[in-house]
């Protein structure tokens, strides 16, 4: 059986550089335009995402997206072992909260 309803991601990762995550996403975890964000990977390469005072603030976050930059995070996130090679763009869903931090999906590849 084929899914043939699109399921959008939360949160979109760019090879340039940018990390948009849709308003479902930013509800989730509950993100302000003065909120800062950082991201996390463990041991088992699983990636988390967490409101932080010293992560990387929002530079746009009109319509249904909040916009940041980070060609660091991207390339990171593009090159885990549950990514395809060759991507230019990745979008997930974001889990619910664990310990203050939000799995990010990664081994359901949306698009």
């Amino acid at each position: 059986m084929r899914r043939i309803n699109k399921v959008k991601g939360d949160i979109t990762f760019r090879d340039g550089g940018m990390i948009e995550i849709r308003a479902s996403g930013v509800k989730k975890i509950k993100l302000s335009s003065s909120s800062k964000i950082s991201f996390f990977i463990d041991s088992e390469n699983n990636l988390y995402i967490k409101k932080d005072s010293e992560g990387m603030p929002p530079y746009d976050t009109k319509g249904n997206y909040y916009r940041f930059q980070s060609v660091n995070v991207c390339r990171r996130v593009l090159n885990l072992p549950d990514i395809p090679e060759g991507l230019d763009k990745a979008s997930f869903r974001i889990g619910d909260e664990e310990n203050k931090s939000f799995p990010v999906i990664t081994r359901i590849l949306l698009s």
